[in-house]
């Protein structure tokens, strides 16, 4: 069944538009000091989240440059040094950070591997059918749903309008 749905998930994902930008997965990480100019540890806390995902885990670094990793359900989801690296598996060489920076605790993430939210969705669903069981799974899959996924892309018109110069 799970590989039913994941193939209807990437039928969807490929269907969408080549000429579409690539996604901003939103996150809002908590972290346990304000990142800084000084090199340091910080600890990602409860309730913070990533692409709709709950993550935990740590940062180590300045606000310019440093190593986020993260998890999801007990499991490695984002390993990266200044976000070039894996995100749910897939390699983004770099994510780049809407928000300006290598890292801030809250903003966009943006990266060519998940072009839509569909090819978010299929990364994510297939991350956690490799690396969850049970309710963690259906916990993690529930979060990609539940979090606005903004699509940075141009839309083309209307039928019968025309382009405002």
């Amino acid at each position: 069944m799970r590989h039913v749905l994941l193939g209807i998930l990437l039928v969807a994902a490929l269907a969408l538009p080549a000429f579409a930008e690539p996604s901003g997965l939103p996150f809002a990480l908590t972290l346990a000091s304000p990142l800084g100019s000084a090199w340091h540890k910080d600890e990602v806390r409860i309730g913070s989240r990533f692409g709709g995902i709950s993550v935990t885990g740590n940062i180590v670094g300045t606000s310019t440059k440093g190593t986020l990793t993260l998890y999801a359900g007990g499991r490695l989801f984002i390993l990266g040094c200044n976000l070039n690296g894996a995100v749910a598996g897939k390699s983004v060489s770099p994510m780049r950070l809407t928000s300006g920076g290598w890292m801030s605790d809250t903003g966009n993430a943006v990266s060519a591997a998940f072009p839509t939210h569909g090819a978010w969705v299929a990364a994510v669903t297939e991350w956690a059918n490799a690396n969850l069981t049970g309710a963690l799974r259906a916990q993690v899959l529930s979060g990609i749903k539940s979090d606005r996924i903004q699509t940075f892309s141009k839309t083309a018109p209307a039928a019968g309008q025309k382009d405002k110069p």
